[in-house]
């Protein structure tokens, strides 16, 4: 196993954090979070926010949502923006006028806010205690003044919560890397095996953040993005079973009797015989 852990991209590499100080972990977590970080925020300006600024644009100059209802001063349903990966369409009526191109839809109907996606359609209620501006002349420039302080939120959000995971992670996997090694004849102490189970969802991490590139830029669809997100889950479970094997063996005993001493150290001790000691008289 390596003096020092350094990289988490092999079972061997993994299971060298169970030897690493916890500083080590956290800064290798961090370095991978921050990946995941680009990957995201690169992902948000590529997909999503120039669909966001283009639906502001085409806001018309009158529109808001007061008493839990929708008051749009244009035509109904349209569609303000969109491309493959998401969409923003305006629909009073509810009826689907507009039809679904992206992966995920935002519609603001009369009275609720409605996503549609692969995985069905959720919808909220507008709140009727706010009153909340729908046209361009005030979204243009609040937009302007929040996008950058919003993707900010959004990096430092993930790096806390994929953080909080990975830790979580470690202590599901621990009985299982514990186990694992035990029956492999292999050392690890309770702190070191969660350290290598909080290492082990590293590798898959990466798998993430590079699938957030290729959906962006549209290489890969939803389908094949969630794969990948799938595949990251089955990678670290992967790593957490085959690391374990690439810990130090425990050392066996050398079979001497622990009781039998030298008779000559004893003689010059004035020690009395041992009697258990091993007699070469016949």
């Amino acid at each position: 196993m390596p003096q020092q852990a350094w990289q988490p991209f092999t079972p061997r590499g993994v299971a060298a954090f169970a030897g690493a100080t916890l500083t080590r972990l956290v800064l290798v977590q961090l370095a991978i979070a921050a990946l995941l970080v680009i990957a995201l925020v690169w992902f948000l300006r590529i997909a999503w926010v120039p669909v966001i600024t283009d639906a502001i644009q085409h806001l018309p100059d009158a529109g808001f949502i007061r008493r839990g209802e929708l008051t749009f001063g244009a035509e109904s349903p349209v569609r303000l923006a969109g491309n493959t990966r998401l969409g923003v369409v305006v629909d009073i009526a509810g009826m689907r006028g507009a039809g679904q191109i992206a992966d995920l839809e935002v519609t603001f109907e009369k009275d609720r806010l409605v996503f549609h996606g692969p995985l069905g359609e959720w919808s909220q209620p507008y709140d009727r205690n706010y009153i909340i501006s729908l046209n361009r002349p005030e979204l243009e420039p609040a937009w302007g003044a929040w996008r950058g302080p919003l993707l900010a939120m959004v990096a430092i959000a993930t790096v806390l919560s994929v953080l909080m995971m990975w830790w979580g992670v470690g202590l599901l996997y621990l009985p299982l890397v514990k186990l694992i090694a035990f029956f492999a004849d292999r050392g690890v102490t309770w702190r070191g095996a969660w350290r290598l189970s909080a290492a082990a969802p590293l590798p898959g991490a990466c798998l993430v953040a590079m699938g957030l590139m290729l959906y962006a830029f549209g290489a890969i669809d939803l389908l094949r993005f969630g794969l990948l997100h799938l595949l990251h889950v089955l990678t670290g479970l992967v790593f957490a079973i085959t690391s374990p094997s690439f810990l130090p063996k425990i050392r066996a005993t050398n079979g001497k009797n622990p009781f039998a001493g030298s008779d000559e150290a004893q003689r010059k001790s004035g020690a009395p015989p041992n009697p258990f000691g091993r007699s070469d008289e016949k």
